[in-house]
């Protein structure tokens, strides 16, 4: 359900950027995390799109974060890109809400960092770290933390609307 939400987000930032001068970037990410919780790595993956002009010095975010073991995050917060010949640093941070099926839903913050090369074109690949805090849950009065880091694969498209 949550899921739907940041789908129409996105689709409601490129519906945006296509009527403007903007910049559309969705990334798609696969990586594993590292979670206070689980004594293993679980897998996750995740999907993020921003927008805005090339003059902006920081543009918006949303992305969702989907676990393999039933956990969805929801983010929203800015994110800057420094952009070189044949490579992108990216350095982004906001406000995440985590749900689970055992837990109902609790709110922190994320701060996200990586580099992309460009493979031509509106393609880059890359690599994220990303680093999510937030506040303990209880179920049935025992606190269940939920907070994680992840390096995650990164595949980002790129598209301009010039006029």
């Amino acid at each position: 359900m949550a899921s739907r939400h940041v789908i129409v987000t996105a689709l409601l930032l490129l519906a945006v950027a296509s009527s403007s001068r903007a910049a559309v970037d969705l990334s798609l990410s696969f990586g594993a995390r590292n979670e206070r919780n689980s004594s293993g790595s679980p897998l996750a993956v995740g999907l993020a799109a921003d927008l805005g002009s090339r003059s902006w010095p920081v543009l918006p975010e949303v992305g969702v974060q989907i676990g393999f073991l039933d956990e969805a995050e929801l983010s929203l917060g800015l994110v800057h890109y420094w952009d070189f010949s044949a490579y992108r640093l990216h350095l982004g941070g906001g406000v995440a809400s985590l749900s689970g099926n055992s837990t109902d839903s609790t709110k922190g913050g994320y701060l996200h960092g990586g580099i992309a090369w460009s493979r031509g074109g509106s393609l880059s690949l890359g690599i994220d770290l990303r680093i999510l805090r937030v506040d303990d849950s209880f179920v049935k009065g025992v606190s269940n933390p939920s907070s994680y880091e992840q390096l995650a694969f990164l595949m980002r498209w790129r598209w301009w609307r010039d006029r």
